[in-house]
């Protein structure tokens, strides 16, 4: 004895999901909340950063050209204010990290696009920046000497 199979027939008001995801984007009030939040995020961890690491290299070679050449010669407040800033560049990156991930969520679910985009490339050009303006500042504090 055989059971007859059939073939399902498709016609085109159809439609299959091949995920659980849902295929439609988001509704056009979607609020773009998420992607200001999210460069909002960013902005303020490249600006905290910005300023530790712009104190700590203005301030670095003096302190060593009078106290000496390593971290350890300079007087324990000093080693305080600069663990302390360096130690904020912590904070600093986990922020901008948080304000990639929320870019890059904004702009998967449209809640915010162009803030999301922007949140993205302020996150990772971020990193790039601090470093050259740390150098910039190591320059600046050694040439005054």
């Amino acid at each position: 004895m055989s059971i007859p199979l059939e073939t399902p027939r498709f016609d085109s008001s159809d439609t299959i999901l091949l995920s659980s995801a849902d295929p439609r984007p988001a509704s056009p009030s979607a609020s773009p909340a998420a992607g200001r939040r999210a460069l909002g995020l960013a902005l303020i961890a490249v600006a905290g950063a910005l300023l530790a690491v712009t104190v700590l290299g203005v301030s670095i070679g003096p302190m060593e050209a009078e106290h000496g050449r390593t971290l350890a010669d300079t007087p324990g407040w000093y080693q305080a204010i600069a663990a302390g800033l360096g130690g904020s560049l912590l904070l600093w990156s986990a922020l901008g990290a948080t304000g990639l991930a929320l870019g890059i969520r904004a702009v998967a679910q449209h809640r915010g696009r162009g803030s999301g985009i922007a949140a993205i490339v302020v996150a990772v050009a971020g990193p790039v920046l601090v470093t050259v303006a740390f150098i910039a500042a190591l320059v600046a504090g050694v040439g005054g000497l």
